[in-house]
């Protein structure tokens, strides 16, 4: 019998609490300082000189990115361009790999195609980023191949996450959790005149137990440092791995040293360091991307003294206002003595901001949108309040560039088995207009939950 999924995943279009605001030497803000500026990776450092990276070859600007994949990638002026499918394998240092990590880059659609060449593949269109993997092309081992992954789908206009646990080079088969996303309000087509920046933040909790993954936006192209906004947040206790992308449930085919006691290495969340952090393209035409930065920063923390820490409270205490929602107990996850139901016993760092700020929260049943029924309204009709996937709305987005909401992304995406993507028709975005009997999880200000997918999309 599968273990309950203890997965939390949570608003979008959320800014983070004031605090002072961090620069970069690229100019562009950080959530958080690096632990060691000598371990940081940036393309700031190399990448204005011209020159075009091929197959299996390292950078000879820089000895951190050897490039592998189908395709090449172009770079002059800061710009790295990428056709094909090319990856970009950034090394950590040697004596500190990749593990709480912050990843802020920005990417344009230069041809202004939402998918790549035309093939079933093309579902698959976009950017990855992959880290805490140690999935190096040189060694043949599959269960080395976990990570969590940052992803941007360019035909959906879809922004998420997604966990791996195992990917044999061989096959190309991998073992994948469903994908949690959602839609930005930009046409693919659109980002051809301007840069969407993305920033992946992951983060270990005090547990030692849980890590907490985020995803932000910018529509502003960099100025004066962006205006990011949280997309997509969740917090990963025993994300499973999608029971269709393996052959036995009963045959899991990894074991994993860094799993937690009691738990199941098919959901165990990736609590191991990474020695190469990957950037990702998947059937892309003239896909640009720039000021791209990989640091290691702190775990996570409690202490408010960071914009992130803040949030984090605010997220571990709306789940625990929800008292039968919070399992494992709160107080766990915070690594505090403080009984979740007990506000005046929390320590005063960890006091949650007003009740009227936090996101109204949604439940889906055990598994998320695994099971969904055929019509995807159902799964808002009846919200179950018992343990399992939990969405939360947020407030609306007044800086969107759309200057509009956007409901839930509603799609027809089939399960998919043994690391094929289906070829599915009509899997453009709903629009608003025609998804109003769709969002009963919309909070009454109109910002979406975001949402579970049975996804086509694979690292």
């Amino acid at each position: 019998m599968q273990a309950t999924v203890w997965c939390w995943v949570l608003a979008i279009g959320l800014a983070t609490a004031a605090s002072a605001r961090s620069i970069g030497p690229d100019g562009i803000e950080r959530m958080y300082d690096s632990i060691a500026a000598s371990d940081d990776w940036s393309s700031s450092a190399s990448w204005q000189d011209r020159r075009v990276l091929h197959r299996y070859r390292p950078d000879p600007h820089d000895s951190r990115a050897v490039f592998h994949g189908i395709g090449h990638a172009a770079i002059a002026n800061g710009t790295m361009t990428l056709n094909g499918s090319p990856r970009i394998y950034v090394a950590s240092k040697e004596d500190h790999p990749w593990e709480n990590v912050e990843i802020t880059l920005y990417v344009r659609n230069g041809s202004g195609n939402a998918t790549g060449p035309a093939s079933v593949q093309s579902l698959l269109s976009g950017l990855s980023i992959v880290t805490r993997t140690n999935d190096k092309p040189s060694l043949q081992e599959p269960c080395n191949s976990y990570g969590y992954l940052m992803r941007y789908w360019l035909k959906t206009g879809d922004v998420g996450v997604q966990k791996q646990f195992w990917r044999d080079r061989t096959t190309g088969k991998t073992i994948y959790t469903l994908s949690s996303r959602n839609p930005i309000p930009i046409d693919a087509r659109l980002l051809q005149d301007r840069f969407l920046g993305l920033k992946f933040i992951v983060q270990t909790l005090p547990d030692h137990e849980t890590v907490h993954v985020r995803v932000y936006v910018d529509f502003t192209g960099g100025r004066d440092g962006g205006q990011w906004r949280l997309w997509q947040e969740l917090l990963d206790v025993n994300w499973a791995a999608y029971p269709d992308s393996y052959d036995d449930l009963d045959a899991f085919p990894c074991t994993y040293d860094y799993t937690p006691h009691g738990r199941e290495h098919s959901s165990s969340p990736v609590l191991a360091r990474g020695s190469v952090t990957v950037i990702r393209a998947d059937n892309v035409t003239d896909l640009q991307i720039k000021s791209v930065s990989i640091r290691n920063i702190a775990p996570a923390s409690i202490s408010g003294a960071t914009a992130g820490d803040l949030l984090l409270q605010d997220t571990l205490f709306s789940i625990a206002d929800l008292h039968s929602a919070v399992n494992p107990p709160i107080a766990d996850l915070m690594g505090t003595s403080s009984s979740p139901d007990d506000r005046a016993a929390r320590p005063v760092e960890v006091i949650v901001k007003q009740t009227t700020q936090h996101a109204k929260l949604v439940f889906h049943p055990d598994g998320g949108d695994k099971k969904r029924p055929q019509a995807s309204s159902q799964r808002h009709q009846n919200p179950v309040h018992d343990k399992g996937t939990v969405m939360v709305t947020g407030k609306k987005d007044e800086s969107s560039p759309s200057g509009k909401t956007q409901g839930p992304a509603v799609k027809n995406d089939q399960p998919r088995k043994q690391g094929r993507p289906t070829n599915v028709p009509n899997q453009a975005r709903t629009d608003a207009k025609t998804n109003t009997k769709q969002t009963a999880a919309t909070s009454k200000e109109g910002k979406p939950a975001s949402t579970v997918h049975t996804s086509t999309g694979l690292y």
